[in-house]
């Protein structure tokens, strides 16, 4: 998950550390949802 987070939205591994569970899950789920649409994958 912090993956994904990282290479689209470029933050430090500290930077998300910080953050709770569930505030990362948004973040993964917006990362996804950006990478789908610019690289045009359906689904």
């Amino acid at each position: 998950m912090m993956t994904e987070i990282a290479a689209i939205f470029h933050w430090s591994y500290q930077e998300m550390a910080a953050m709770e569970l569930s505030e990362l899950s948004l973040w993964n789920k917006q990362a996804v949802e950006w990478f789908h649409r610019v690289n045009g994958v359906k689904g």
